[in-house]
């Protein structure tokens, strides 16, 4: 198997037409059939910016692969409650598919566990220095199912000095799609000041509907789009190329945004969260979703995480018959009892209901939080009554609000350019739309989308995308296509 970029016409015929422009035997390395050759890099080099010139610019896209599913995994003996409550403490500590051992558990007290998880093969050690079952294991296990977590008796009527909400994580991830599909429209180049040059943050802000940023080409001057972007860095999902300082968009950005609202709220959470206590969010989020409507008292939600999730974050070490908190550089010098989970634990989850009020998922009085209405998204608790997309024969979409998801609204953006925004948003699909969106999707996918938050999708739009699709690929050049060896 070897990768290739491809050259790709629609019809045999057009083969000719490219010729009478660059001549393709310098480019060739083989053919694959009458519509398809394979080229080398010098071909986008060299001969696309000629074809560009002449009006015969080639589609540029990216070869899609699917997704690489593991074999199903024959059910294994049921292991012992001690291992299986084990499994579950190393599932939710691990960070980037691995653990270290002197931190998730007890390389004395727990050894027999351990070994236990590595017969069963939930775990694989990684050769390293450290001595045994303290050092670094990679999870390969399934997820085990969460302990149960009975949040009842923390929840209360909601007081009526609650706090006014900030700006919520959704409409956030809702702006940081737009901003993102706006980017892939517009490239812009970073100054080394680190803002965007002016003139491509014009055409940015064009794109957006936002005369701010159109006309001055500061994202400063448009609060709205510099705290996008700034999410856009915070999720890791742009980059700035060091030599010709380009902004690069992240190709898993739409990974980031999959899913549901929540599944999107959840992964912004999760990224400004410290990684160590991410075990206690699917606590808060049962929290969180129990209160639906009402508030939480802050010190009993501590009082039922002791009770009923006492090792959540941390798990003992054991020495001559008394518990005591991990310990791995040196001795043990805090008991595992009521005091250290107040000093510790109970800190930890006030670090994170902290991190959920930034993000607008939750509102505060003093000892008792409430679940705003992106906490209960974030919650899995959808209590929206989704209002359909409308879509005209003229191709303008009228999209009201939380009617798409962010992945959604990525894409939408992407296929049509912004026209106002509003209480309800107005796009327009146009040709140069379409044709971004080809680069690494079908134009069925387009429809489907449509299809699915439109109630009816008029025919002339249905045309107009495929009219549009089969003119953008009419010449193409895809990349990383995977080819058999001569």
């Amino acid at each position: 198997m070897r990768v290739v970029s491809v050259l790709s016409v629609s019809h045999p015929a057009i083969w000719s037409e490219v010729e009478s422009v660059v001549p393709l035997a310098p480019f060739t390395e083989g053919v694959l059939d009458a519509t398809r050759r394979i080229v080398g890099p010098e071909f986008a080099r060299d001969a696309a910016p000629v074809l560009t010139k002449r009006g015969l610019a080639p589609l540029i896209r990216f070869a899609r692969r699917a997704p690489v599913l593991d074999p199903p995994t024959p059910p294994a003996a049921p292991l012992p409650r001690v291992v299986v409550n084990l499994w579950g403490h190393v599932w939710r500590h691990q960070q980037a598919g691995q653990v270290l051992g002197s931190r998730v558990w007890d390389p004395e007290g727990d050894a027999p566990l351990v070994d236990a998880l590595v017969g069963a093969e939930l775990i694989v050690p990684v050769v390293g220095e450290l001595p045994p079952r303290a050092g670094a294991y990679r999870v390969v296990g399934p997820a085990p199912a969460e302990p149960p977590f009975d949040p009842s008796d923390a929840v209360m009527p909601a007081p009526d000095d609650l706090d006014a909400p900030p700006h919520g994580a959704v409409a956030l991830l809702h702006d940081m799609a737009s901003l993102a599909a706006a980017l892939l429209h517009h490239p812009v180049r970073m100054t080394h000041a680190g803002t965007p040059d002016v003139a491509a943050a014009r055409r940015v802000g064009a794109r957006l509907a936002s005369p701010p940023l159109a006309e001055r080409g500061k994202l400063a001057d448009d609060p709205r789009w510099d705290r996008a972007m700034r999410g856009l860095s915070l999720l890791g999902a742009v980059r700035t190329e060091p030599i010709e300082r380009s902004l690069l968009l992240d190709p898993h950005l739409e990974e980031m945004l999959a899913g549901t609202v929540g599944d999107a709220a959840d992964r912004l959470v999760r990224r400004l969260v410290e990684p160590d206590l991410h075990p206690l969010l699917p606590l808060v989020r049962a929290a969180i979703a129990a209160a639906s409507g009402q508030a939480l008292d802050e010190v009993v939600l501590a009082d039922l995480v002791f009770e009923q999730a006492r090792e959540v974050l941390y798990r003992p070490w054991r020495r001559d018959g008394v518990a005591w908190y991990p310990f791995p550089h040196g001795d043990p010098t805090r008991p595992f009892d009521r005091d250290g989970f107040d000093a510790m634990e109970a800190r930890h989850l006030r670090d994170v209901l902290r991190v959920l009020h930034r993000l607008g998922l939750i509102r505060r009085s003093p000892g008792v939080i409430a679940p705003t209405h992106d906490g209960l998204s974030w919650a899995g608790v959808d209590l929206t009554e989704h209002a359909p997309i409308w879509i005209g024969s003229d191709l303008e979409l009228i999209v009201p609000p939380e009617s798409v998801t962010p992945w959604e609204r990525f894409q939408i953006e992407r296929l049509a350019v912004c026209l106002a925004r509003d209480v309800v948003d107005r796009y327009r699909l146009d040709r140069r739309g379409v044709a971004q969106w080809l680069a690494t999707h079908e134009i069925d996918e387009a429809l489907a989308l449509l299809d699915r938050r439109a109630r009816v999708v008029p025919s002339t739009v249905r045309e107009s995308l495929r009219a549009w699709a089969d003119g953008a690929l009419r010449l193409v050049l895809t990349h990383g296509v995977v080819v058999d060896p001569d």
